[in-house]
């Protein structure tokens, strides 16, 4: 067991130690144990020692991820649905957010964002999907659609989209390149499709949709006829 003692004698003993090297001008005072009380010293003081600099390292928690068109969004106690309406092309379309957990990590929210980054990129994609599915003779979803609106879709309305009299380009043709992007609907912790794209004619002539279904890189699942 070890005693602690305080006297003049050891506080001038001490003094005179740390003048030897150097601390002439710091204030200094002693207290009982031989605890040392001190200010300001200078860098070369502490790499010699006489202070010891503690490095604390703080360790920060991502709470919120900020997604475009979103904002923050939590990623615990995340809602089930988050839904916006943004210009694209021209057209108002809705994008919407669907989670069946309550928490998501970061790298999820990076897949989210890419896509709401690179809409475009994604339409043109699908485009091509679309255009692939309608000249492929296996193909039965793009055909079958315009087929079956240039037959139930009346004539007026069809006017407001295609050149009826136009002979040159085909009536099927023309209402192909009339398929707009009306809503795109991401599910980024489901067991099915990661995104899923809305296609239309015009939401006020039909009800019906030609829908793709992708992974997060826009790789095509499938693509079917929907209302």
């Amino acid at each position: 067991m070890s005693t602690c003692t305080s006297s003049k004698q050891t506080t001038d003993k001490n003094l005179t130690s740390l003048e030897k090297n150097g601390f002439h001008n710091q204030k200094m005072s002693f207290f009982p144990c031989g605890n040392l009380a001190y200010g300001k010293f200078s860098k070369s003081q502490r790499n010699r020692g006489v202070i010891k600099k503690q490095t604390i390292t703080k360790t920060t928690t991502m709470t919120a991820y900020t997604l475009p068109h979103f904002g923050n969004l939590p990623l615990a106690n995340l809602e089930e649905y988050y839904d916006v309406e943004l210009e694209f092309n021209g057209n108002r379309i809705q994008v919407d957010l669907n989670f069946e957990n309550k928490t998501v990590d970061s790298s999820t929210m990076e897949k989210i964002k890419k896509i709401l980054e690179n809409l475009d990129q994604f339409d043109k994609l699908n485009h091509a999907y679309m255009l692939d599915d309608y000249n492929d003779e296996d193909g039965d979803t793009v055909k079958f659609y315009l087929q079956h609106h240039l037959e139930e879709v009346g004539e007026y309305e069809l006017s407001n989209l295609i050149n009826l009299n136009d002979s040159t380009i085909e009536p099927e043709q023309q209402l192909l390149t009339q398929l707009k992007l009306v809503r795109v609907g991401l599910y980024p912790d489901g067991d099915d499709n990661f995104a899923i794209f809305d296609y239309s004619i015009g939401e006020e002539i039909t009800n019906y949709l030609v829908v793709i279904n992708t992974d997060e890189n826009g790789e095509l699942d499938y693509m079917s006829m929907e209302s």
